[in-house]
């Protein structure tokens, strides 16, 4: 398999061996003196995925995030929200939330409380719904309101199939967990999706350091390095040792493998979001080579 890109952030610099030039707009922004990766492909982890590659007045946006060893636990966060402003943080203190009217993803009208205009809620009980986005082009619909200043808009935006996301087997345990060496030759394989030419993100990070009784030190927490890969979707990858450059041994790691598409569409004078994706996260030891 061919590596499009790989981007080591560290805490002081990006890495120089890169091979292809990320596109614009994929790197933003300083966090305490490290380079924040944000891909428009599908973001960080978690709920920061909503702050991708361009600040907008509003999001639509759904995402499945699961465990790669129970699979079947999915989280589904799904959410719209719209703001006068453009979201410079989550901490905006004179935020002003719209009510801009039924929002909708195809069928499924996403619930907005009208005294903020913001709602994140886990939409287990429309796992269904969810799952028949993936490898379909889908609607994104606001109806839109005078008072708001957002009109009535309708977006298609395709979103990628289901990664089914497999790790190889490669037999090698520490005080019982799944582990890995640098050069263990550890597989990723997962569903590809011709379809999708934008590629598969798989980040790369440090957990805590394993203690002698071979467990998570939770006593405290240095991030060493926090690696990504820009890789291709055709359904396989073998990681190499680069790939856990300045990550040290005998660290719990954390692989995220994210999949999506997104868009940023023009509703008068105000920029949306709209996003769908996935994300699936194994938890490995490093260890020595």
């Amino acid at each position: 398999m061919k590596r499009i890109a790989f981007i080591l952030i560290c805490l002081f610099s990006i890495s120089s061996s890169c091979k292809k030039e990320i596109p614009q707009n994929s790197i933003l922004g300083t966090t305490t003196g490290k380079q924040n990766f944000k891909s428009e492909l599908s973001g960080s982890r978690a709920e920061t995925y909503d702050l991708l590659f361009e600040d907008t007045h509003g999001v639509i946006s759904f995402k499945a995030s699961r465990p790669y060893q129970n699979q079947s636990s999915t989280t589904w966060h799904c959410y719209a929200t719209f703001c006068r402003n453009l979201w410079a943080s989550y901490t905006t203190a004179n935020r002003v939330y719209e009510n801009v009217g039924r929002v909708k993803i195809d069928n499924f009208q996403l619930p907005i409380e009208s005294h903020n205009g913001y709602l994140v809620r886990d939409f287990s009980e429309s796992e269904n719904t969810f799952r028949s986005f993936y490898g379909n082009t889908v609607n994104f619909s606001i109806q839109g309101s005078e008072t708001s200043g957002y009109q009535a808009q309708q977006t298609q935006l395709y979103i990628p199939k289901q990664l089914n996301a497999i790790f190889n087997d490669n037999g090698q345990t520490y005080f019982g967990r799944p582990a890995i060496s640098r050069n263990s030759g550890l597989q990723l394989k997962w569903t590809a999706d011709a379809s999708n030419s934008k590629g598969v993100v798989i980040r790369i990070e440090n957990q805590y350091a394993i203690n002698e009784q071979g467990m998570p030190d939770m006593s405290k927490y240095v991030n060493h390095a926090t690696n990504f890969i820009l890789a291709d979707d055709d359904g396989d990858y073998t990681f190499t040792a680069d790939d856990f450059k300045d990550i040290p041994a005998k660290h719990e790691l954390l692989i995220t493998v994210m999949r999506g598409n997104a868009i940023i569409t023009a509703n008068t004078n105000r920029k949306v979001k709209l996003y769908g994706g996935e994300e699936v996260f194994c938890s490995q030891y490093l260890i020595n080579d």
